[in-house]
């Protein structure tokens, strides 16, 4: 039942960018080892508003593959006029931001691309845990299900920037706390173990990842493993 909430939802979200078939456009993004996060992926887990913007996150080695597919669906670059969008992203994962639109259609899409060749350290390194969620070919992933799916997040990174996007949130029922006094609500706590501790090593194949494929038969993390991360690590790549 989830498998086909989460195909329903998918498409819903994707004509309202005009992006054609979700099964064609999971394809391109399996081939060109892209994800899509940000706003997109909480609104697979929440669907309470519509998102602005599609945020594509794609390593740089297949980014123009990915430009290209995009292309055929009527998706070219534009400039943003004042607007600085790599300024959004902190650390070192972020290689480039570029802005894209179909003419008719008012939303745009972000093409993010990664040094990395795997585009979840873009992903580790985001302002909240509310939006360490992603969406892959095969499966929506979410990092920290317990908070996510109550509308909460731990702050990440703190900077005007990102400060406006909480506000952004916050508008839409989401709460927020911060990464020195979240650990009170768990009351069973053990720091480098919990894995809501900011110092736990957490892996995108443990047990405390939510994973909603969209098919039961498909493997929704196997060609994005191994990976790790922690937010203090992601906490100190930002500063």
């Amino acid at each position: 039942m989830l498998s086909v909430q989460a195909r329903r939802r998918f498409q819903k979200l994707l004509d309202k960018f005009r992006l054609g078939n979700a099964s064609t456009l999971r394809h391109d993004m399996d081939a060109s080892d892209c994800i899509l996060s940000g706003s997109a992926a909480l609104y697979m887990l929440h669907p309470i508003f519509i998102p602005n913007d599609l945020d594509f996150y794609v390593p740089l080695d297949t980014a123009v593959d990915f430009q290209y597919a995009l292309h055929q669906r009527g998706y070219n670059p534009i400039h943003v006029e004042g607007e600085h969008l790599q300024s959004y992203y902190r650390g070192d994962a972020i290689a480039t931001v570029g802005r894209l639109q179909k003419p008719g259609v008012r939303r745009t899409i972000n093409l993010i691309t990664t040094r990395s060749t795997n585009p979840f350290t873009a992903v580790a390194q985001f302002h909240s845990t509310l939006v360490m969620n992603a969406i892959t070919s095969d499966a929506v992933l979410c990092f920290y299900p317990l908070l996510t799916l109550g509308g909460r997040g731990i702050i990440n990174v703190d900077t005007p920037k990102t400060r406006c996007c909480f506000r952004k949130y916050e508008n839409r029922g989401f709460e927020f706390t911060t990464l020195d006094s979240p650990w009170t609500q768990f009351a069973d706590h053990v720091c480098h173990t919990s894995a809501y501790c900011m110092k736990t090593v957490r892996s995108i194949e443990d047990s405390h990842v939510l994973s909603i494929p969209f098919h039961l038969n498909s493997p929704p993390i196997s060609k994005f493993a191994p990976f790790s991360w922690s937010l203090r690590e992601a906490c100190t790549m930002a500063d």
